[in-house]
């Protein structure tokens, strides 16, 4: 629950930004070793939390979720291609990134290149 709190407030924030990963196994070998992690936090009601060095990235945490459930209503609305309403198990990933600078625009660039040129 206090993930899910904090995720809420994470939603309104100007300096952090949420994305959503789908993971898929990519061989038979590797869809063992999913489905052996999604029973382990299924089964334990709990999240994975993913150790990290990058200064961009804040949190990493997986979520398991089950074919029956409902995406929790945290995560909405999202973009992209959603999930499908049959669907298997799931083990989501759920990234919260520290928001970059804005790049400037073209022609705030070529300001800068102008006032430099004089």
């Amino acid at each position: 629950k206090t993930v899910w709190d904090y995720v809420g407030k994470l939603k309104s924030s100007l300096s952090k930004e949420l994305c959503l990963i789908r993971f898929h196994p990519a061989t038979e070998e590797e869809e063992v070793a999913y489905i052996s992690l999604y029973s382990y936090f299924s089964s334990r009601g709990r999240f994975g939390v993913v150790a990290n060095t990058n200064r961009h990235i804040k949190d990493l945490y997986l979520i398991p979720l089950s074919s029956k459930d409902p995406i929790p209503s945290k995560l909405l609305p999202f973009e992209g291609p959603g999930l499908e309403s049959s669907r298997p198990n799931l083990i989501l990933g759920l990234v919260i990134c520290q928001k970059g600078k804005r790049p400037a625009s073209s022609s705030e660039t070529d300001k800068i290149e102008e006032k430099r040129s004089r």
